[in-house]
């Protein structure tokens, strides 16, 4: 397993994309077309890329001495009808999109996941989701990661509140049922807790989750 930079974020905190750019340099390589919505005469998608990946990986501690770090695309699809409630959130003509990054920073690599929320006639809203290969919908995310971050906690015994945050997620294609597995990895006060969930549809509509901490693995 490679070495994943530790994002401490809360999912889906909603990052206006008009935010203030961070001095760290980052060159994202070219990332083919993408939907016109995205962009404006003022702002083109790539800018607002651009300053969402400086703005957090400036937040890590070896940004202190990087003045450029380097970025490509690894996924990029429209997640509108992932699961209900993203449909709710994307009715009246909104459209939810994913852009998965893998990022290079002074030898530290990471995997931001970004939606991109595009509502006719409002300003476009970059969120910063769970990093890595998560099949969970953003949504989901929100509701799975406090969860997850509870167990690492009390697995690792890490009383400090600044020093926990997901690094890492792993995913498994989906079954005939769209039942899938997913291990989160967590960095807790610098121990390394492996956290496998399972995700399952639900009889009413929706994803249940459930978190196997009793399978946990902490380092």
């Amino acid at each position: 397993m490679r070495s994943w930079l530790i994002a401490v974020v809360t999912v889906l905190l909603c990052a206006n994309a008009y935010a203030q750019p961070s001095a760290l340099s980052v060159d994202i390589e070219a990332l083919g077309d993408r939907p016109a919505e995205l962009s404006t005469p003022e702002r083109p998608y790539v800018e607002v890329l651009r300053d969402g990946l400086a703005g957090i990986l400036a937040s890590f501690t070896n940004a202190r001495s990087c003045e450029r770090a380097t970025a490509r695309s690894l996924l990029f699809a429209d997640v509108s009808a992932s699961d209900s409630a993203t449909q709710r959130l994307t009715q009246n003509g909104a459209r939810l999109y994913n852009e998965r990054v893998h990022a290079e920073m002074c030898g530290a690599q990471f995997m931001p996941n970004y939606y991109v929320l595009v509502t006719p006639g409002q300003p476009t809203w970059l969120l910063e989701g769970t990093p890595g290969r998560t099949r969970a919908s953003p949504l989901l995310q929100g509701d799975v990661q406090p969860q997850v971050l509870r167990v690492a906690r009390a697995l690792a015994q890490c009383a400090e509140p600044n020093v926990i945050g997901v690094a890492h997620t792993i995913a498994t294609p989906a079954d005939a049922s769209g039942a899938w597995s997913e291990t989160w990895i967590v960095s807790a006060c610098g121990r390394r807790v492996d956290i496998p969930l399972n995700f399952t549809p639900a009889q009413q509509g929706g994803i249940d989750c459930a978190i196997k901490g009793d399978q946990a693995r902490v380092q």
